[in-house]
């Protein structure tokens, strides 16, 4: 304890942690004071404590109440979380970045070998697709049909009008 707070032995002998004020968050202190009367025990309790150069990091405790020669004690033991709670940051920003490659699985990149003629995309075995189909089955886009202006004229002269814009 004395290593994680940068305390002295002289310096906490005969304080109580409010006279240090170790917790960074006093109601944390009430809680745990809460549980451990009421169970006489307390394992992995998570809070902050700060330190005496006044740096706050994060902290776990196991406690205790035992008695000495007819008096109730306290033993405990509080590790520096410090390193976990980086390491579980890191985690949860590794987490949300590969959701994200995730959600992007079904978007299409990189080279597609498409005929120059029809316009069927050559898949990953061999096969030749309707672009549509291929596009749809990698993706999350979907198609509706219309006719372009320069097809309509080339293949129904006889219906295309040169002043209806709508095909």
């Amino acid at each position: 304890w004395l290593n994680i707070t940068g305390y002295s032995r002289e310096e906490i002998i005969g304080k109580t942690s409010s006279d240090l004020r170790i917790w960074a968050n006093p109601a944390n202190r009430d809680i745990f004071g809460k549980i451990l009367r009421e169970k006489g025990i307390i394992n992995n309790f998570e809070t902050y404590f700060r330190m005496k150069n006044g740096d706050i990091i994060p902290c776990q405790i196991a406690a205790s109440i035992i008695e000495v020669e007819g008096e109730k004690c306290i033993i405990s033991i509080t590790r520096d979380i410090t390193q976990r709670k980086i390491m579980e940051e890191e985690r949860e920003s590794l987490i949300k970045e590969l959701q994200g490659a995730l959600a992007e699985v079904k978007t299409l990149g990189g080279m597609l070998p498409i005929c120059s003629s029809c316009k069927k995309i050559r898949d990953d075995k061999g096969y030749w697709n309707q672009i549509e189909s291929y596009i749809r089955e990698h993706s999350d886009a979907q198609f509706s049909h219309s006719i372009c202006t320069d097809c309509a004229k080339r293949l129904y002269p006889e219906y295309y009008d040169e002043n209806d814009s709508d095909v």
